[in-house]
């Protein structure tokens, strides 16, 4: 996406393909009708994967999304649902909710579905898994590295921005 999309001048993803074959047209929607806009989704997605993996340069083109709609959508804040919702996701307070356990746990599929079934807004879930390291992410965040069971039982961290609180499970 990024590398196709990405608009290096002034920030935002076109709609077209950076090799589309009718030069010079490419457009940039940020209207969030009936259906959200692709950049609106887009930042949603850029924040959440930064909060995942800790990669701030994801976190750098959502801020540079927000820098270059922000005029267009404070002049009618009603037309930019989404965009706004993501805007509030990076603003926060958000939280990084990290579940340590065995993957096929049926305590660990519990916390899960506890966790998901919650109203919790700006939250991303990770699965840090103790037992299938091949499910494992190829590139675990320095934040969660440390992070393990307690007392053998699937253990819940709740983090903001990579800060861990003390542990439950």
């Amino acid at each position: 996406l990024i590398d196709n999309y990405w608009d290096n001048e002034d920030g935002g993803f076109y709609f077209t393909k950076i090799d589309n074959s009718i030069a010079g047209i490419r457009k940039k929607d940020i209207y969030d009708g009936a259906i959200p806009s692709g950049n609106s989704i887009a930042l949603l997605n850029l924040i959440k994967l930064s909060k995942i993996t800790a990669d701030s340069s994801l976190e750098d083109k959502a801020l540079k999304i927000l820098k270059a709609f922000s005029e267009t959508v404070e002049k009618a804040p009603e037309a930019y649902t989404q965009f706004i919702s993501s805007f509030d996701f990076i603003i926060g307070p958000s939280f990084e909710i990290v579940i340590v356990g065995g993957n096929d746990s049926g305590e660990t599929k519990k916390i899960l579905k506890a966790v998901n079934l919650a109203f919790i807004p700006n939250k991303v879930v990770i699965l840090k898994t103790i037992d299938s390291p091949e499910n494992e992410m190829s590139k675990t965040p320095d934040f969660i590295k440390d992070l393990k069971m307690i007392n053998n039982k699937s253990t819940i961290y709740v983090c903001s921005n990579f800060s861990c609180k003390l542990p439950t499970n």
